[in-house]
């Protein structure tokens, strides 16, 4: 991603943090470990990793290429980080950004890189926390399925 658009990004950080917060408050949380209040403690250190990605682009290991999987569909960060893709989309979908004023493909190529570091963070701490997970089968959820599959 060019440093004018991750400076961009970096510049509506706050916006980001408070749209962020407000998808995540309108969810109901799956647990009390999902509650908004024990995640949004999460967002400053998750946005620094996630401009970390964005400015070192991906390494290239295979997991972290697909989705994270979560057997039970009961952890908390996938709501946190469904939310905060959410959050980000909104902001650089926004008409008014710098994104509108790129030509279309370059456009949708910023926003693949965007989400896909976003990603590659949500896979290491989603993946992370099922590791410790006592249960590994569950009802299941109804959270978008492409944040559940491998």
């Amino acid at each position: 991603m060019h440093d004018t658009l991750i400076g961009a990004l970096k510049a509506r950080r706050l916006y980001l943090r408070v749209r962020w917060e407000v998808r995540l408050r309108a969810l109901p949380p799956s647990s009390a470990l999902a509650e908004p209040d024990a995640l949004v403690h999460l967002m400053d250190w998750t946005l620094e990793q996630f401009f970390q990605e964005l400015q070192t682009g991906p390494r290239h290991s295979a997991r972290e290429s697909g989705q994270p999987r979560c057997p039970c569909g009961l952890n908390p960060l996938i709501a946190y980080f469904v939310t905060g893709e959410a959050a980000l989309m909104e902001i650089m979908l926004d008409p008014r950004g710098r994104w509108a004023h790129l030509e279309p493909g370059r456009c949708t190529e910023e926003i693949t890189i965007a989400r896909e570091a976003i990603r590659r963070v949500a896979g290491r701490e989603i993946d992370a926390f099922c590791a410790v997970c006592q249960r590994k089968e569950a009802p299941k959820t109804t959270l978008p399925s492409s944040f559940l599959r491998g």
